[in-house]
């Protein structure tokens, strides 16, 4: 008797996690929103995305309600787009404001050889040397990469699913399988990656120089290389990365939504009339 008794809770259990993964995924708090990790974070990685993470995508659900509620319903419902897109850059404009301390010792250790062995010692010594202001004289580079580069990813990403299931899927979405489906969300997550790896590379050089090199600005940096090479320097190892970075997250997002019994991200164009 004990053991049926046992058995069902169990059961009912397994049933109302089942259900509440349902509800995250078609409702889903900021954390689970697709990761947003920034580009470049080769050291360190999980203080600064920790950081940039939690002052990026929770303020992001405030920003879009707070403009939604300002621009009413019929505006909200018509302008929806706008408003996401207002809502992640007024996110990533806070969150970069935690990020940058962190990616000016990160670069500072990258491109100074015997600088420090980590952050625990490279922090102190960064300040020790250059200042608490110091690590933030990249700040408005940074928003200058960042800020494109979050609203280009969400732009991009729904506009590009759209095109492969018009242009390039045989089949309406409708009709693909969820693997066809996952796959059209990884092409046009690299697609979208892509895409912010161009608009956010000309500021991730002059972030990566002006930490580096003390006492330097940013217009001396820019007379130094040029526009020509400040945009296209490294970046076709940028685009590999960010593109391969932005596809997987899509994917391993819509990937957790179909093993919830849950469709694909993004809209597809309705079905040609027979």
């Amino acid at each position: 008797m004990r053991c049926d008794q046992g058995r069902e809770t169990r059961a009912k259990g397994r049933g109302r996690r089942r259900e509440g993964a349902k509800a995250l995924a078609l409702d889903p708090p900021p954390f689970f929103a697709p990761i947003h990790i920034h580009p470049g974070l080769t050291t360190y990685a999980s203080i600064p995305l920790s950081v940039s993470l939690g002052v990026f995508l929770h303020p992001t659900e405030y920003f879009k309600k707070t403009y939604s509620d300002m621009a009413g319903p019929e505006a909200a419902a018509k302008y929806q787009t706008v408003i996401f897109l207002a809502g992640s850059a007024s996110a990533e404009f806070f969150a970069d404001i935690g990020l940058c301390p962190f990616e000016a010792v990160k670069v500072k250790v990258q491109t100074v050889p015997g600088y420090a062995r980590g952050l625990s010692d490279g922090m102190p010594k960064f300040i020790s040397q250059e200042g608490v202001g110091g690590l933030f004289k990249g700040l408005a580079p940074l928003w200058g990469r960042q800020i494109p580069y979050t609203m280009m990813k969400f732009a991009a990403f729904e506009n590009t699913v759209q095109a492969l299931y018009k242009h390039v899927v045989p089949k309406p979405k409708a009709e693909c399988s969820k693997s066809e489906q996952l796959g059209v969300s990884f092409a046009a997550g690299y697609i979208a990656g892509v895409f912010c790896a161009v608009v956010s590379h000309p500021a991730d050089n002059l972030v990566s120089k002006l930490n580096a090199n003390k006492g330097v600005t940013a217009g001396e940096i820019i007379k130094e290389m040029g526009w020509g090479a400040l945009m296209t320097r490294g970046l076709p190892l940028r685009i590999i990365m960010i593109g391969t970075l932005t596809g997987l997250q899509w994917g391993i997002y819509d990937w957790f939504k179909v093993q919830m019994g849950l469709p694909t991200t993004g809209a597809a164009p309705p079905a040609p009339a027979k």
